[in-house]
């Protein structure tokens, strides 16, 4: 561990401001979230470090680019569709692999939410008209219960410019109508991941 210590000391000296914001990052996230990182990671956590230190040695030990921007290894980042149509879960499913992402599949409003705790997706592509609770109630719960907003880009058959409206005063990244062009959606979706 000693070695570790000196190479993220070497990191936080030389960028400071980045490992300052990372640090804050980690102290804002819940419990089961930071125990999520460091499974992500492939750490084992020892009842004597700190579990913030040890991811933030793990990620500024790998440090590319000027920007001194932690660069997870091994961790692929996650995206939770949240869609009742198998055709338009198939389909951006199929995109997002594409790109390199991991997809987690939720058929309604409830499973969604549940798989929001359960996964910790890094976004989230979420239908707005699904059975058992709406792309808005899940929506609203998002913003409500968790202090860390993950990014949405809601997708909807609707031409309601209100539901539009009210989307985008909840903080969706975006809103497609559907149908729309797949190269829209991976548009939106590479704006949209941190």
């Amino acid at each position: 561990m000693r070695s570790q210590h000196v190479i993220a000391t070497k990191h936080r000296d030389t960028c400071q401001s980045g490992w300052q914001k990372r640090r804050d990052e980690l102290w804002s996230l819940s419990p089961l979230r930071l125990a999520g990182l460091i499974i992500d990671h492939g750490l084992i956590l020892d009842e004597e470090c700190d579990p913030v230190e040890m991811i933030l040695n793990f990620e500024f030990d790998n440090i590319t680019g000027d920007n001194c921007v932690p660069q997870s290894k091994n961790r692929q980042r996650k995206v939770l569709v949240v869609d009742d149509d198998r055709d338009i879960v198939d389909a951006v499913e199929h995109a997002l692999n594409a790109m390199g992402l991991k997809v987690v599949v939720a058929r309604d409003g409830n499973d969604g939410l549940a798989k929001v705790e359960s996964e910790q997706p890094d976004l989230i592509i979420l239908d707005m008209m699904m059975p058992k609770r709406s792309g808005y109630l899940v929506l609203e719960s998002l913003r409500r219960n968790h202090a860390e907003v993950v990014p949405v880009i809601m997708i909807t058959a609707n031409e309601g410019k209100r539901h539009e409206a009210y989307a985008n005063e909840l903080g969706v990244s975006d809103y497609l109508r559907k149908p729309f062009p797949m190269e829209r959606l991976v548009d939106s979706v590479e704006q949209a991941l941190p």
